[in-house]
């Protein structure tokens, strides 16, 4: 009887790690997901604030 109760203690902590790194890896991957939109909204800012390359772009005589 105690045999049996220490296997579902095992079973349901082994459980309740595979819930948890699955959260986990869900997680990191919707922080990878959000980090790159930031990444390209940040680059698609800087080069529609950016003067023209050539003649028309400097601003010193």
């Amino acid at each position: 009887m105690v045999l049996l109760g220490i296997l579902t203690l095992i079973v349901a902590i082994g459980c309740g790690v595979l819930v948890l790194l699955r959260k986990l890896s869900a997680t990191q991957a919707d922080v990878r997901q959000i980090r790159s939109e930031i990444i390209n909204l940040h680059f698609d800012v800087v080069r529609h604030h950016q003067p023209p390359f050539g003649r028309r772009g400097k601003t010193e005589p």
